[in-house]
């Protein structure tokens, strides 16, 4: 057996979980906080080791180093970018680095902490980490060495939830989540389950310091904290997040998980039966206790990457450390496939956001490139996209053919010039080895003359000049030009001959309906009869909506009108209900949650889209697409760009620019309701979208063939 030093900062279930695999297997195990601290082994600690800023030097490596020979340490695991750079600077022996969940999730502001992880690049060869979204940010950080797998500790089966207990639901979630979102959670369970039980637990609780001070194992403790509940429901981003759920090993008939980037990853690696996002989580813990079956049954297996209770963890991280890899090796299951390789670049990284629009679009665009068969990510970010770029260089020299190259713009034009240069060979590059370009354009609006937007001259001249440069050689390498519908590539074209460039051929591809987001919103409990009109999205001069206030300012109608906004846009908004007279009406509610957790007061819910800008007019309104998620008939303007797709798919109503026309449409569609709403959730999926891009070059190539 092996003797282990375990470094870590601020321990809590993650660290558990490992000091609990470690001692399972017979290891002796130390653990030492690097603020300065011994949970586990050590004697006192010098005044000169205490405060994580206050331990470099020689001192500190020497007395480590003592240590190490004192207890005949072979071990050293490091979890955490605190305690990696701590055993950096001074463990002179080998030691593993171990960068859970959140780690690299710091801005370049924090120079204490980029510098820290330059010295971890310097001190090692290779990074353990949870998955391939981390990679992505340790590549964006400018990481220079090999990227693996981190283990994935599984508990002994054992129930930890109490299965005979009344229904009562652990809500889990980080202590750094914001406390109106947590209660917004807590407030939707509990209504989908007529009012049980639902109490929110912070993830660091579970586990603390003091409970790694007197030797206690993780499972054991997690059946006390968690006595008396029946189900748990997983929500944000957490690295404790994976040890508490693999606790729960054997229970996740009990378990549901919110979709987030890194828990969609690990419930996939897990083998976990149900995820999903907003308020879907609350119609699923509603059949979950119900007894009933997933809509969509989904069979996983564990990734074997999983670690049981019964096997050795030192074993596994000794294969993981003696792989030969090279210092540039990532493991990315794109490497792996034998199949044409797809490369999918955005400007902008995957951002874990349950709002706005283009980081909802690349996110469910990028997941959907990934099935059945993985992608090669890229980002616009200098070291992480050379790197990425010299893997797929890789391929094609090893003669692995080449599929689609799928690539989306930013909201501005990229900044770097060499950026522009280095995506514009690699596209070349692509082509020349077999394979096809599609390049998406979410908007233009920087050649727009939109009031209030860069009224410096010189800076809105130097921004059109570098977006149609980027335009220029990046989007006419594309054999296919992707705009989000038919109205939106017409509105491209008026704004590019205005500036004396030449109209393009545009295929429209607009947003679609993510199946983790479907949810009868207005079937989770509502607690009024009648109508609610909902407003959700942008409140200012460019998403303005003086006809429709006007339209609905008479108290008689009855509806009850909520607004789903911005908190920083609320004023607005509360400026445009005066202007009105419906500021004070107990009929209007101004909410400021994500539209992913909003939930209606009344069982019909509709949802308004009528925008009075000129830029609406030919944009698709991501909005759109959430409305149809959620159960909701939509009502737009008839000359909005995203009126045919309304109407062609019957999910609502287009209607004219007047007061008179809009009270019209919204009785009639409160009465007849959108028949294809059931069908449209099915059909317009993301991986509809990804295979309209296939088809559609497929066509091209076939063309260029002729």
């Amino acid at each position: 057996m092996s003797t282990v030093l375990l470094l870590t900062r601020s321990p809590g279930p993650a660290e558990a979980q490992v000091f609990s695999s470690l001692r399972n297997a017979g290891h002796e195990v130390h653990v030492f906080d690097v603020n300065g601290q011994w949970f586990r082994g050590g004697d006192r600690v010098p005044l000169w080791m205490k405060g994580y800023r206050l331990r470099r030097g020689a001192l500190a490596t020497s007395y480590m180093t003592r240590f190490l020979d004192a207890k005949g340490v072979d071990r050293v695991i490091a979890l955490g970018l605190e305690a990696a750079a701590f055993a950096a600077e001074n463990v002179v022996v080998p030691f593993i680095p171990w960068l859970m969940r959140g780690s690299l999730d710091f801005s370049s502001a924090r120079t204490a902490l980029t510098e820290d992880f330059a010295a971890l690049n310097t001190a090692a060869d290779r990074l353990l980490l949870d998955d391939e979204w981390e990679m992505d940010k340790a590549g964006a950080k400018g990481s220079t060495v090999a990227h693996l797998l981190t283990p994935l500790l599984l508990g002994d089966g054992q129930p930890v939830l109490s299965a005979d207990a009344e229904t009562r639901v652990a809500l889990i979630h980080p202590h750094a989540m914001d406390a109106g979102r947590v209660e917004t959670y807590r407030e939707n369970l509990s209504a989908a389950l007529d009012g049980a039980e639902v109490v929110p637990v912070e993830a660091e609780s579970l586990y603390r310091g003091r409970d790694l001070s007197r030797g206690r194992l993780l499972a054991p403790t997690l059946r006390t904290r968690l006595e008396g509940f029946s189900h748990t429901v997983f929500v944000g981003t957490s690295r404790h997040h994976s040890a508490v759920l693999g606790s729960l090993a054997g229970q996740w008939d009990r378990v549901i998980v919110e979709e987030t980037i890194g828990n969609g990853n690990l419930a996939r690696d897990l083998g976990l039966p149900t995820v999903a996002r907003g308020l879907r989580i609350s119609a699923e813990l509603q059949r979950m206790v119900a007894g009933g079956t997933p809509d969509s049954p989904v069979e996983r297996t564990a990734s074997p990457r999983a670690v049981r209770h019964d096997e050795d963890v030192v074993s596994a991280l000794d294969r993981i450390m003696d792989r030969p890899v090279s210092r540039d090796f990532e493991e990315l299951r794109a490497l792996r496939g034998t199949g044409p390789l797809d490369v999918f670049y955005s400007v902008a990284p995957l951002q874990d956001r349950t709002n706005g629009a283009r980081p909802q679009r690349i996110r469910n665009m990028a997941e959907a490139f990934d099935r059945p068969d993985a992608a090669i990510r890229l980002y616009s970010s200098g070291g992480g996209f050379r790197r990425r770029a010299a893997a797929v260089r890789r391929l094609i020299a090893e003669g692995r053919p080449l599929g689609v190259f799928y690539g989306e713009n930013s909201t501005s034009p990229i900044a770097s010039e060499e950026a522009v240069d280095d995506l514009e060979r690699l596209m070349d590059e692509i082509r020349q080895a077999g394979g096809r370009c599609a390049w998406f354009v979410r908007d233009l609006h920087w050649l727009d003359e939109v009031d209030g937007y860069l009224d410096d001259e010189a800076m809105r001249t130097e921004l059109t000049a570098r977006g149609l440069q980027e335009l220029r050689q990046i989007g006419d390498r594309a054999e296919m030009l992707l705009a989000p519908s038919e109205a939106s590539g017409d509105g491209f074209n008026r704004l590019l001959t205005a500036h004396g460039e030449a109209e393009r051929q545009w295929t429209p591809l607009p947003p679609a309906v993510a199946e983790a987001n479907v949810v009868d919103a207005g079937g989770v409990h509502p607690v009024a009869g009648g109508t609610t009109l909902l407003y959700a999205g942008g409140m200012n001069s460019v998403y303005g909506m003086d006809d429709y206030l006007a339209a609905v300012s008479d108290g008689g109608t009855g509806y009850l009108l909520d607004f789903v906004v911005r908190d920083e846009e609320a004023d607005y908004l509360r400026t445009c209900l005066s202007r009105h007279g419906l500021l004070d009406q107990e009929r209007v509610r101004i909410l400021t949650v994500p539209l992913d957790l909003y939930r209606p007061r009344t069982e019909v819910c509709l949802g308004i889209v009528l925008l009075d800008s000129d830029y609406a007019r030919f944009s698709f309104p991501y909005k759109t697409v959430s409305m149809i998620e959620r159960g909701f008939p939509v009502l737009c303007y008839q000359d909005m760009g995203i009126a045919d797709f309304v109407r062609e798919h019957r999910v609502g109503l287009g209607c004219e620019r007047t007061p008179e026309s809009i009270r019209e449409s919204i009785e009639r569609l409160a009465a007849e309701g959108a028949p294809g709403l059931d069908h449209t959730r099915t059909r317009e999926t993301w991986d509809g979208r990804v295979r309209a891009v296939r088809e559609g070059l497929a066509r091209q190539g076939g063309a260029d063939q002729s």
